[in-house]
């Protein structure tokens, strides 16, 4: 027995414990305490398991060759060990993790580096209190106004007319022209919302 306890794969502990969250201490104490139970109970037995005293169930025992026949049938007896069918898909799933935490790790380098570079240049652009529209638009192009086609997004609005009314609109969606509505009938209501 203690061959194969040689053989077995040796848990390092200390380094288990330190990828451990803090959320899930409690169930990694429990798991070691039963793995440690475990170990304990097997170091305790034997090597080899305690040979039978054939001779003493012989002398013991009144009926005759009933001792010879369990000798014989418990020595041709053999418990098959269980196979290893886990550790080949086990090892397949720890290679396809390390494959994927080393991506997530080189994505994550780049993202760092790019995210220093915005850093410094909010660190290294002028104070917005002192900024002008075109320092501001070179800082942040998105901010940049088109002058032939102004931006949808950033000025919506939706609008209903009531009956007889004039109602005048300043849209800045259509290059700042003034919109007038006459309405006469319900047919005439207008139906417009921009996004």
């Amino acid at each position: 027995m203690a061959g194969r306890r040689v053989a077995l794969k040796a848990i390092d502990w200390v380094a288990f414990a330190e990828r451990v969250p803090p959320n899930q201490r409690g169930m990694f104490n429990a798991l070691k305490t039963r793995s440690d139970g475990i170990s304990a109970k097997l170091a305790s037995l034997p090597e080899k398991p305690v040979a039978i005293d054939w001779n003493f169930y012989r002398s013991a025992v009144a009926k005759a060759g009933m001792v010879d026949e369990f000798e014989k049938k418990f020595k041709a007896l053999q418990i098959p060990e269980p196979t290893d069918t886990q550790t080949s898909t086990i090892n397949a799933q720890e290679a396809e993790a390390n494959k994927s935490a080393q991506a997530y790790t080189e994505g994550s380098k780049a993202r760092i580096a790019q995210y220093e570079e915005e850093l410094a240049k909010f660190k290294n652009m002028i104070p917005f209190d002192q900024m002008t529209i075109e320092d501001l638009n070179s800082v942040f192009p998105e901010t940049k106004l088109d002058k032939v086609l102004p931006t949808r997004g950033q000025h919506c609005f939706s609008f209903t007319c009531s009956k007889r009314y004039w109602v005048k609109i300043t849209a800045v969606l259509f290059r700042h022209e003034v919109l007038y509505c006459n309405v006469k009938t319900e047919s005439d209501l207008p139906k417009m919302t921009y996004s």
